[in-house]
């Protein structure tokens, strides 16, 4: 932690224990406040960003990328990029701006950022569908599933992990959706009838802060 961070940091509980977070900056708590209706999807999701993405944010393994309309926040996201891990942890988009391109405005930066075309990210299975569009352009494959990651009985799906690992059937559902052998999953076809990613400037990054060249939930 940096001499400024332990200036400002300030001693919070969770399951009984402490754990010290950086005073949030006023970028940063309208943040934590366009998030927290993901809380139903991932609970906790206020002690994770304060004692995660904050202090990443503060040493640059982190970084926050905003868009705006009419000086109001419409979508967000959250890259980290450690030794040997670099994943997208969080997207939201506004539901006023549903279908509007910002989630890929929102991707193209955070892949910038990372600079990695496939990086690690997981998504409940119940929000998968408003990413299938996103997932196919840029030919994300999904590598694993996992229940009770985040909620319990909830099945949430991985993507481009370094290691392929066998899917776990979605019981309940479709029982031909999930495939149970690696071989049988497929590079989701990139369908390029999308519009351009960056036709706005209102996208910013904020791990230092930067803006990129002229484009619903991840955790961890």
């Amino acid at each position: 932690m940096s001499i400024e961070s332990r200036a400002t940091a300030s001693p919070r509980l969770t399951g009984g224990l402490a754990y010290w977070s950086p005073e949030l900056r006023p970028v940063e708590a309208e943040a934590l406040a366009f998030l927290e209706p993901l809380s139903d999807d991932y609970p906790n999701i206020q002690t994770w960003y304060r004692s995660k993405v904050v202090p990443g944010l503060r040493t640059g393994s982190r970084t926050l990328v905003r868009i705006e309309r009419a000086g109001q926040l419409v979508g967000l996201g959250i890259g980290k990029s450690e030794p040997g891990e670099r994943k997208i942890c969080t997207v939201r988009v506004a539901p006023s701006h549903f279908g509007r391109g910002i989630g890929m405005r929102i991707f193209d930066a955070l892949l910038r950022w990372l600079d990695v075309d496939r990086p690690h990210l997981t998504v409940s299975d119940g929000k998968r569908p408003a990413f299938d569009r996103i997932f196919e352009y840029y030919r994300f494959t999904m590598t694993s599933a996992h229940e009770g990651l985040y909620v319990p009985n909830a099945l949430d799906l991985a993507y481009n992990e370094p290691n392929e690992s066998t899917l776990i059937p979605h019981l309940g559902t479709d029982s031909g959706r999930f495939a149970q052998d690696m071989s049988e999953v497929q590079p989701l076809e990139c369908k390029r009838a999308i519009q351009s990613c960056w036709a706005t400037p209102e996208v910013s990054l904020l791990s230092g802060i930067a803006n990129p060249p002229a484009g619903t939930p991840f955790r961890k």
